[in-house]
């Protein structure tokens, strides 16, 4: 017995020695296989965070770049704002200008109408004066024989007074 208990004490620490080769075997594909899981999964994990940051990167890019298009929007817009305005002063101004000049054309026509009726007349006024011109020379023809007759007579009368006297 004592005899087997030997063998039966050998055989339990077999046992416990091929239980505890089998339990480090387990125990070592299981480590292994929780740190290729923990790689696999730290790696994913790594290029998350890359990608998180990139798109963090981008989304702060594209606020200033949105930041800075608002304010050149904004710029714009009061820019065209500012050229909406001239332009209405503009057209007003022209709608202004464009009355004044209808009503400019319209004067400028009547006196052109003026103008010829005064230009047709200048023939038959021209005539006029001409035969005004030519009564005149001829009234004075007559008028300086007259005065001479009347400046003659008058020296006469005036022999004539000194001769009675």
């Amino acid at each position: 017995m004592k005899r087997d208990v030997n063998l039966n004490l050998l055989r339990g620490i077999l046992v416990l020695l091929v239980i505890m080769a089998i339990l480090t075997v387990y125990y070592q594909y299981t480590y292994t296989q929780l740190l290729k899981r923990y790689q696999h999964d730290n790696l994913t994990l790594m290029l998350q965070n890359e990608n998180l940051e990139r798109t963090l990167n981008e989304l702060n890019t594209s606020m200033d770049r949105e930041s800075d298009l608002k304010g050149k929007y904004t710029e714009l817009k009061s820019a065209k704002d500012s050229v909406d305005r001239q332009l209405s002063e503009t057209r007003q101004q022209l709608s202004e200008t464009t009355e004044k000049y209808n009503q400019l054309n319209i004067e400028f026509n009547r006196q052109n109408i003026v103008l010829g009726k005064v230009k047709s007349k200048i023939p038959a006024l021209e005539m006029q004066s001409a035969k005004a011109q030519q009564d005149i020379i001829a009234n004075s023809t007559s008028a300086s024989s007259s005065i001479a007759q009347l400046i003659a007579t008058i020296r006469d009368l005036k022999a004539g007074m000194e001769s009675t006297k």
